[in-house]
């Protein structure tokens, strides 16, 4: 690079920054910046927020058999979870597939349909 800029100027090329007065800042950290009020409040909540998650973490983790769950249990959880992913299979009336039991703007649609999943008021 000052092999470069040295060849140049042999050559008769200037800089620009030559010609405008004054010192010139290229850069953002070049500057020396004010510290505002906003800039302390952030750091004041950055600490703050270093200083709960510390809190938090101070205490040991659970060891393996205090984080064990019981076997009667874990079968209660399967079965609820089974039990919700068999009941989200089945479509609601007034959707065509994109969730159940939210308003749809199809409704309208839903007049003259005869498939298994929409309204009758017959029945």
């Amino acid at each position: 690079m000052q092999l470069t800029l040295n060849l140049f100027r042999k050559l008769g090329w200037r800089p620009r920054s030559v010609g405008t007065p004054g010192r010139q800042w290229s850069g953002k950290n070049r500057r020396i910046r004010a510290v505002t009020s906003g800039m302390k409040k952030r750091m004041r909540d950055k600490e703050n927020r270093i200083a709960s998650v510390e809190e938090m973490i101070q205490f040991s983790y659970l060891t393996k058999e205090e984080a064990e769950i019981p076997k009667e249990k874990l079968e209660e959880i399967e079965s609820i979870k089974n039990r919700m992913l068999w009941q989200k299979r089945i479509l609601g009336h007034d959707v065509f597939g994109l969730g159940a039991g939210k308003p749809s703007p199809l409704d309208h649609f839903m007049v003259t349909d005869t498939r298994r999943y929409s309204k009758k008021d017959d029945e």
